[in-house]
């Protein structure tokens, strides 16, 4: 392609909303031609179809469960997905986006300038957990983009042969090790952890330097972190509302169209 990239991914029925969000907010910055490769289940299999650059394979006939760290079946297909890229013809970078993220500014063209085999993103912990790091995982494995054919092949085999160990994240600890590596700033890949008082619902300013946001937007809440990424969310839509960027403001109005239940648009005047 003449992105120089294919783009890989995993989207389940509970993230399809999300995923329509990352695809309509990657294209607002990056309009060349992009190459997907997505892994789904089989209910949204058709619906992702319907975009001519898309090679989708379903894995399981339905996943409507959030997927979270213990959700095996669904994150081994990370990997898969950037097989996938590789099998097909004249493949030189693959790039996995986790289907939550949100694209705030152009980015990965100007990843190509880095030679190494890896471009990951750190956790960026705030101090009070860096602590955590071996166990949560240095690297968030939300976003990788790798020159290499075979480091899909390495990341399985660890996620594999350590099934008690925190997520996929974890494994790119010791993976990591074996390639060269570029690291992302602070800009990107911004999540709700990086803030210190985030179970209080209380997160850091976003930059108008950040590259992509982690935000799972639609997803349920039935537990204390769903209520985290709710309110994170939140914060994020106010940064998008807000911004003096018109793609921003796009961005906003396409995720308050997708969310029907108008809990947004109502926590907004709230605020206001």
């Amino acid at each position: 392609m003449p992105s120089g990239i294919s783009l890989a991914t995993v989207v389940t029925t509970s993230t399809f909303k999300e995923y329509l969000i990352l695809r309509y907010s990657f294209a607002k910055f990056h309009p060349e031609p992009y190459r997907w490769f997505v892994r789904c289940d089989r209910a949204t299999e058709s619906l992702i179809r319907t975009h001519s650059d898309t090679t989708a394979v379903s894995f399981c006939e339905l996943w409507d469960k959030p997927v979270l760290s213990q959700s095996r079946k669904v994150l081994r297909e990370k990997m898969n997905a950037i097989a996938d890229a590789w099998a097909s013809e004249d493949q030189n970078v693959v790039a996995f986006l986790n289907s939550d993220l949100i694209f705030t500014a152009p980015c990965l063209p100007g990843m190509l300038d880095h030679k190494t085999e890896l471009v990951l993103s750190p956790n960026h912990f705030p101090w009070k957990i860096r602590e955590l790091s071996p166990y949560y995982g240095y690297f968030n494995s939300g976003f990788v983009l790798t020159r290499s054919p075979r480091f899909h092949e390495s990341w399985r085999s660890a996620y594999q042969s350590a099934p008690w160990k925190y997520s996929d994240q974890a494994c790119l600890n010791e993976v990591a090790a074996d390639f060269s590596v570029t690291l992302l700033g602070q800009e990107a890949n911004v999540g709700s952890w990086r803030s210190e008082r985030a179970d209080s619902f209380s997160f850091k300013p976003i930059s108008t330097e950040s590259s992509f946001l982690r935000v799972p937007c639609f997803g349920t809440l039935a537990t204390g972190d769903d209520w985290r990424n709710k309110m994170f969310a939140l914060h994020c839509l106010r940064f998008l509302k807000s911004s003096v960027a018109e793609q921003h403001n796009m961005i906003f109005r396409e995720i308050i169209q997708h969310d029907e239940s108008g809990w947004y648009q109502a926590s907004l005047r709230l605020l206001n």
